[in-house]
């Protein structure tokens, strides 16, 4: 019979195991996705690359780092979804897009197959459907809107879904869908500003001022200074300018161009000269001149 290992030897075995599991961890969590993310950053930010050398360094990516290929997928997608918003399609940068398209989709495609739960790959194809700019849009469209459908009936109450799909129903020219969408949206967090200016957008869309006004007075009653964040800023101004109370869009211009936020010089001028114009709109021209001066001082090449 032979003799039972010592606890010594015991130990010295378990100790040679661990050794090895956690150099195999090291390699599989640490080594792998270094080597991975010098695949990936090239692949995406090198626009000499051809088509075929972003193929081949983004599959390197994927192969090197099997267990981080979600967010590979999902950091690709962000960027093709930028490209989208480049628009700049003739030619070899037009081939470059619709390639990087069909690899970042099938990528997508391949994990939502792979479980049907990954709500992130479904929404960031749905994003990158809503974002292709080609002719065949409409069919991509059909597309966005299945895939967010059922991320939104596999996550109701996540907002992101919503959002995302009231995007693709606008793209569509299906406003009203995309208002009860938005209003669903608010639903979920009602305190919340944001939501309710998605409504109010989504609104404007759709022709409805009446309800966009409606909204947007709910969101003044909110913690919400809507006059530092330009986007909000060029909303409020449309709807209200639509009943032609001006007088309450030259306040919010105004406390933008005071606030800390007003950012840069290129901001500041753009503050002033969509002031400029509104008061164009109200012939008075003196004032109208005023910004739009301050506005080229600042930046001169902001158009009047």
């Amino acid at each position: 019979l032979q003799d039972k290992p010592s606890a010594s030897q015991w130990n010295k075995t378990l100790s040679v195991i661990f050794i090895i599991l956690m150099s195999w961890s090291f390699i599989i969590f640490v080594i792998n996705p270094v080597r991975s993310s010098r695949s990936v950053v090239p692949c995406l930010v090198d626009e000499r690359m051809t088509p075929e050398q972003r193929i081949a360094y983004c599959q390197k990516a994927l192969d090197v780092s099997p267990l981080g290929k979600h967010q590979i997928r999902d950091y690709f997608g962000g960027v093709v979804v930028k490209m989208a918003g480049a628009r700049q399609f003739n030619g070899a940068a037009g081939d470059n897009f619709k390639k990087s398209f069909e690899i970042i989709t099938a990528e997508l495609k391949e994990s939502i197959n792979d479980n049907s739960f990954d709500l992130r790959s479904q929404l960031k194809l749905g994003q990158l459907y809503n974002a292709y700019p080609l002719s065949d849009k409409k069919e991509y469209l059909l597309l966005a809107a299945e895939v967010l459908e059922n991320a939104i009936n596999l996550s109701p109450t996540n907002q992101k879904g919503y959002q995302v799909l009231i995007h693709t129903k606008i793209l569509q020219k299906q406003y009203p869908e995309a208002v009860d969408l938005a209003k669903k949206l608010v639903a979920l967090e009602p305190r919340l500003p944001r939501p309710h200016l998605i409504l109010a957008e989504t609104a404007r869309f759709a022709g409805d001022y009446d309800l966009a006004r409606e909204v947007i007075e709910t969101v003044e009653t909110m913690d919400f200074s809507y006059w530092d964040d330009p986007t909000v800023l060029r909303l409020y101004s449309d709807v209200l300018g639509h009943f032609n109370e001006y007088d309450k869009v030259i306040v919010a211009y105004k406390k933008a161009l005071s606030s800390k936020t007003a950012g840069s010089n290129v901001s500041k001028a753009q503050l002033h000269s969509d002031l400029g114009s509104i008061y164009l709109k109200l012939n008075q021209e003196e004032e109208a001149k005023k910004h739009f001066n301050e506005a080229d001082n600042l930046n001169s090449s902001i158009s009047k």
